[in-house]
């Protein structure tokens, strides 16, 4: 449609047409290939405008805080006091096991009140 819109511009208003939607369509592609990048604008210091980030020198290794006040999207993270010793329980051969592909129900023991009552309210206010 906008190519058949642009047929019946004068020549300078056809040139201007088509210079703006190779534009859009180079921004476009650009925001494909960078969806992570994030403009700054010029008369704001980078240094500011991202004050609120942290950096770590090595994700792996550096310390932090796993009990701090995270985003909303990662409250749903737990805490194994031993990571090591749950893979291992957890890799171990089962008594019986389930056939791939089958459908199973898991019961978790020992689950904290305020914290089941958080989990299954955020469960129903999916479902809507």
């Amino acid at each position: 449609d906008d190519m058949d819109e642009t047929m019946s511009l004068a020549p300078e208003e056809e040139e201007r047409a088509r210079s703006e939607w190779a534009a859009r369509r180079a921004d476009e592609q650009e925001q494909r290939d960078y969806p992570d990048e994030v403009e700054v604008p010029a008369d704001v210091p980078a240094r500011q405008r991202f004050a609120r980030y942290r950096g770590l020198r090595s994700l792996r290794t550096s310390p932090w805080d796993p009990y701090e006040n995270l985003p909303q999207r990662h409250h749903k993270i737990i805490h194994l006091s031993s990571p090591a010793m749950s893979r291992a329980k957890a890799l171990k051969t089962p008594e019986t096991s389930v056939p791939a592909g089958s459908f199973v129900t898991i019961h978790i023991e020992r689950v904290p009140k305020h914290l089941a009552q958080s989990l299954q309210a955020s469960c129903a206010g999916g479902m809507s």
